[in-house]
């Protein structure tokens, strides 16, 4: 839930945290409390963009409704401020650095080619990296400089709307993106299904008897030039195919290579 009242908004017009009185703490708490079955931790996009200056206050009442909901925190990194690193000392067991591999000039988690100590120390204390592709939240260099030094996203997310329809692409593209960046297809593909789940507190098993969602994909060997939001591109070797896809028991989509019964 975002810290905002108002939610988020088109970064083109105005961020949510240009007015400070719609990150209003109790009003906050109180909506997370009401909604507690489906409320699972409190967001705010803590960057220049969105709030110039009132980015960092946003930050901090962000954390303070987080504390007293009882909720882990999630930020999204973009130009400063808030710092990459006065963002990751707010941060602890269980909260989420989203867009963390951003390329912003100066911003960023990795630095002179280096993932920064204090990413490193957050990843000691348990906090989680979200990839959240979106219009400018995925710089393949910065991924790459990280997963080369052994620091892997938790979880891969999309940021997929209006404005990064064109970076995005798909969800299956973003995987394979990172297959292309050096992880194996079981890591990508977990981080984008059970790892998730797990940070929501749900299962992504399947369950006898239950309504079934289910994705099917083709993992296909050939050549595939993928793109990131900083204007870089890179080769990958793998395309990922959806072939069918079951939303509640139901099939939405077939490409007709799948039998269903």
């Amino acid at each position: 839930m975002n810290i905002a009242s108002i939610g988020a908004t088109s970064i083109r017009l105005a961020g949510e945290l240009t007015a400070l009185p719609y990150c209003d703490v109790d009003v906050a708490v109180a909506a997370a409390r009401r909604h507690a079955d489906i409320v699972a931790g409190i967001k705010v996009r803590a960057s220049a963009d969105v709030g110039g200056d009132n980015a960092p206050v946003a930050l901090e009442r962000a954390r303070r409704a987080a504390d007293r909901a009882g909720l882990p925190l999630m930020v999204h990194l973009g130009p400063a401020p808030a710092g990459v690193e006065a963002i990751l000392r707010v941060l602890r067991a269980g909260d989420i650095l989203t867009h963390c591999f951003t390329g912003f000039a100066g911003n960023a988690v990795v630095r002179d080619g280096r993932v920064r100590d204090a990413v490193l120390a957050a990843r000691q204390r348990g906090v989680l990296l979200d990839v959240g592709h979106g219009m400018s939240g995925f710089d393949a260099t910065v991924a790459a400089a990280a997963i080369a030094q052994g620091v892997l996203p938790d979880t891969i997310s999309s940021d997929l709307h209006a404005y990064s329809r064109p970076a995005v692409g798909t969800l299956p593209r973003v995987l394979a993106a990172f297959v292309a960046l050096g992880l194996t297809p079981a890591q990508a593909f977990v981080r984008a299904t059970a790892a998730p789940a797990a940070v929501l507190g749900r299962s992504a098993a399947l369950r006898a008897g239950e309504p079934a969602d289910v994705a099917v994909f083709r993992l296909a060997e050939e050549p595939v030039e993928h793109r990131d939001g900083h204007g870089h591109t890179f080769p990958g070797r793998l395309r990922v195919r959806p072939v069918l896809t079951v939303v509640g028991g139901d099939v939405v989509f077939s490409d007709g290579s799948v039998a269903v019964r």
